[in-house]
């Protein structure tokens, strides 16, 4: 696949029922994380996250985790945590 279909990739993909999760692998500096992020500025409920120097699948359990704490309205999440 080629870095510019990445969008044509992440349209036809929010548009599935059944697909929840997407991988995007490619070489580096080919601009998946800036097509990744333009589409993700449209689409709040994206969650992006980089598997560069993840060394465990806990690591990425973690950030996922923290990405949505960060992405619920009003921030209700943080406040409970906080308590």
């Amino acid at each position: 696949m080629k870095a510019n279909e990445i969008i044509t990739v992440l349209n036809q993909f929010k548009d599935s029922s059944y697909y929840q999760k997407v991988l995007i692998n490619g070489t580096w500096g080919i601009g998946k994380t800036k097509y990744v992020s333009d589409f993700k500025e449209g689409h709040p409920n994206a969650c992006y996250v980089s598997l560069f120097g993840k060394k465990d699948i806990d690591s990425i359990i973690q950030e996922i985790y923290f990405r949505i704490i960060d992405n619920v309205p009003n921030g209700n999440i943080k406040k409970l945590l906080e308590l």
